[in-house]
């Protein structure tokens, strides 16, 4: 730690007494202060007009001039922007930054149907793709559709969380650099590619954005309108998986003067049937128990959120986020579960459990925000402030009933219920601050203040007498409290246009203080956690790039994994948290080579200490218990190689990708080997077919082989899936199916000495269907296709 500090403070003094740049520089941004790329900027004589030279700005709008006359005109123009033009003298611009800003030009909007790509260019650590009007998969598509045609991204067929292929980790969806209030693929599939400017994917964001952890960021940067109206997104879905599922999203965006809010509701009603048998196998004792379940899981789901943004001056913009949501929930199971020696068929007793879990309230979460926005220069420097309040109240009750039946045929019946209620509140404040120096060097510095309180109420009570009695020793009451201060500074500096560069130091300091009140019980938690991280890209040409990554990281336990109750899951099972469960550390190396855009290689190292993992195993009380341990150390390497071709002037996309895991763990827990070391691997393969008439074909086959996990086992898994989609102009339909195969249906199973269980879950087919529109205001602020003669064609007209 000592040498890297060193090298920290060496690094800072050197990039901040690089030498100033004698060449003549200038920003070329829009109305909202954003980097204009490929804006075409001519030197030209003020009398004769003549083109002395031209040359273009960067991914962030940055351009360079050198060798200009001492008096001079300069031309800026940009595809869908008004050409500027204006006299400059070179003594009054030397030392001084030229800050241009274009004004929109309003378009109806344009449909793009040339044969070409969405731009995707690298700038320092982020992925920049705009221009994504090129694609011929544009037109009516909503985003989470048009995001499989982009290559640094992994999206799943039909649902689920997008990732960085990059890192192969989970990222975080921003609009506009905040967070949204619904779940990412549901907000994705309600907005549509029209509607969106660019998008940046940044893999290590090191401090620049509101995120946690080791996820990644996909910022979606949206069109504003210039006049004002109303413009709508409705999205319905209809999934088929055992039992029907059906959810839709209607959003609405108003812009008016210098205010602009989004608001949106979200609905779901979800029903989804599961057949699981589980097999336990006591070796030490003889034993053996086999549980069979039919399960029914009904649930309905609301949500709704507002945005405010309003900007009072350039340089000013305050917003107002708040949401608010619930959850209802009726779950049913019936299970079977008997006992016999192990390798007998003579049941020696069984048990019959029936069991509801179900929602006394609706209402689940209210969740507010504050934020505010400091334009601090026209070089970019930013400040931002948030201040966070979320109310969480996720309460469930569960009625059981056991009918146990011996083998002497006596039988006896227990009636119980549960009742959980748990109060979170969390609130926070959040404050950010980015100095640009020049285009190549910024320093982004952090701080933050996150606390909340946890009251978790257990109420366990047996059926007595025609009704229900509080059973004294069950229930119990757990208090949490908890907070973290976090400091950060990183900073991102450009040796040249081929080489950059990030270094990060954080620090975090957590504390929490738990307590049973029937008990007394108590315990505390004090953590300081130092972080560096470091990253490296080299970019020799448009070809190829090389980046290099070394983080740290920490994963705390939540009120959840340390509440030391018990809840029962059926007649032979409960799960229960550990107040003494460590947090995880991990220490990660990572490199990823990407040549001739189409091909990526990458691969990682990830050495864990004090590993979390959530053991089902039997208790000593004759019980199943599940409760999260720490195991011990592993080391995981992986490797991966992904291939993106598009054919057939984009008409034919082909993916392909292939990964392998090899893991070995060092088990610090007496019931386990001491070492355990497991091989995995994976590939995917996806074809995506643009046909006649605006319809699309995607198919799909992925296996993934035996695994192993910090809890579990895995098999050998197969899918296939399939999905046929149509596009209108502003709309769009598809429909799709999915399988997995898995032989005999075997599922997670779990092996040690002395003690094993195998899961069996028949799979179904899962089929789906959606539909999403867009409709109202369509006056955008939109860059339509014109030629670079075009735009230079305007070099010829006379000064204003």
């Amino acid at each position: 730690m000592k040498t890297f500090l060193t090298f920290l403070c060496c690094f800072f003094t050197v990039a901040f007494s690089l030498p100033a740049q004698t060449l003549l520089e200038g920003y070329v941004r829009d109305m909202e202060c954003c980097g204009i790329s490929e804006a075409v900027v001519t030197v030209m004589c003020p009398d004769t007009r003549e083109v002395i030279y031209s040359t273009q700005t960067d991914t962030t709008g940055v351009f360079v001039l050198a060798d200009v006359p001492r008096h001079f005109l300069l031309d800026v123009a940009s595809f869908g922007y008004k050409p500027y033009t204006c006299a400059l003298d070179v003594d009054s611009c030397m030392g001084n930054p030229l800050h241009i800003t274009l004004e929109y030009i309003s378009l109806d909007e344009v449909t793009v149907t040339a044969d070409g790509k969405p731009r995707m260019v690298r700038s320092g650590n982020k992925v920049l793709i705009d221009k994504l009007g090129n694609s011929p998969h544009a037109q009516g598509s909503d985003m989470y559709t048009f995001m499989k045609f982009i290559p640094v991204l992994n999206v799943p067929m039909f649902s689920g969380e997008v990732t960085l292929r990059e890192t192969g980790k989970n990222a975080v969806l921003l609009v506009n650099g905040k967070p949204v209030h619904i779940p990412m693929d549901v907000y994705l599939k309600n907005i549509h590619v029209e509607n969106v400017e660019r998008i940046e994917v940044v893999a290590n964001p090191m401090g620049e954005y509101k995120v946690n952890g080791t996820d990644g960021v996909i910022n979606l940067i949206l069109k504003k309108r210039e006049d004002e109206g109303i413009q709508c997104n409705l999205s319905l879905n209809d999934t088929q998986y055992g039992g029907n599922s059906q959810g839709g999203t209607f959003s609405v965006s108003y812009t008016r003067n210098k205010a602009f809010i989004t608001s949106g509701i979200n609905v779901g009603n979800s029903h989804f049937k599961f057949e699981k048998k589980v097999d336990y196998r006591y070796e030490d004792t003889g034993r053996r128990m086999l549980e069979e379940s039919d399960m029914n899981n009904r649930s309905q789901n609301f949500s709704g959120y507002f945005n405010f943004d309003y900007e009072a001056s350039k340089r000013h913009t305050v917003g107002v986020q708040a949401s608010a949501g619930g959850y209802r929930q009726d779950d049913e199971s019936l299970i079977l579960s008997t006992y016999s020696g192990y390798g007998s068929v003579q049941v020696d007793s069984s048990y019959r459990s029936a069991s509801n879990v179900y929602t006394p309230d609706k209402f689940s979460y209210l969740s507010g925000n504050l934020n505010y926005t400091f334009r601090i220069d026209d070089k970019g420097s930013m400040f931002y402030a948030d201040a966070d309040y979320r109310m969480t109240r996720p309460n469930a009750y569960t009625h059981h009933v056991y009918d146990r039946t011996d083998v002497g045929g006596n039988a006896d019946r227990t009636d119980n219920l549960q009742k959980v209620k748990t109060c979170i509140d969390t609130y926070g404040v959040w404050l950010r601050y980015i100095k640009v120096f020049n285009p190549g060097t910024r320093l982004v510095s952090g701080l933050s203040y996150y606390a909340s309180g946890t009251r978790y109420d257990y109420v366990y009570e047996s059926l007595e007498d025609g009704g229900y009695v509080n059973v004294f020793g069950q229930s119990n009451r757990f208090y949490l409290d908890d907070r973290t201060l976090s400091a950060n500074a990183s900073l991102h500096h450009s040796w040249s246009n081929h080489l950059d560069m990030s270094v990060e130091l954080a620090v975090h300091f957590y504390g929490a203080e738990g307590e049973q009140e029937m008990t007394g019980e108590s315990f505390s938690r004090n953590e300081v956690n130092v972080l560096p991280a470091f990253r490296l890209a080299y970019d020799p040409n448009e070809n190829h790039a090389l980046s290099l990554n070394l983080m740290s990281m920490v994963f705390r336990p939540n009120y959840f994994d340390l509440n030391p109750f018990r809840t029962y899951l059926s007649a032979t099972s409960y799960r229960q948290g550990n107040p003494e469960l460590k947090s995880a550390r991990v220490y990660s190396t990572g490199i990823n080579y990407t040549f001739f855009k189409d091909y990526s290689l990458n691969a990682s190292v990830d050495c864990w200490r004090d590993n979390q993992a959530f053991l089902t195993l039997p208790d000593g009380e004759g019980f199943i218990r599940t409760m999260p341990v720490n195991r011990g150390s592993s080391c995981l390497v992986n490797w991966g190689l992904d291939i993106d071709k598009t054919l057939f002037h984009n008409r034919l996309n082909l993916s392909y990708s292939v990964e392998g895991n090899f893991v070995r763990f060092k088990n610090a827990l007496s019931y386990m080997d001491r070492i355990q070391d497991s091989f995995s691997w994976g590939t995917d393969f996806r074809a995506m077919a643009l046909m006649k008439h605006q319809w699309t074909f995607i198919a799909g086959y992925g296996y993934s082989s035996h695994a192993m996990s910090d809890s579990n086992f895995q098999p050998d898994r197969h899918m296939v899936d399939f999905m046929l989609m149509k596009r209108f102009r502003h709309s769009n339909l598809s429909v799709g199916l999915r399988k997995f195969f898995r032989k005999n249906d075997k599922d997670v199973y779990y092996e040690q000495p002395g003690y094993s269980y195998h899961t069996f879950m028949k799979q179904y087919w899962l089929a789906y269907a959606s539909f999403s529109v867009t409709f109202g205001n369509s006056r955008t602020k939109t860059v339509i296709d014109r030629s670079n003669a075009e735009v230079k064609s305007r070099t010829s007209r006379p000064v204003k």
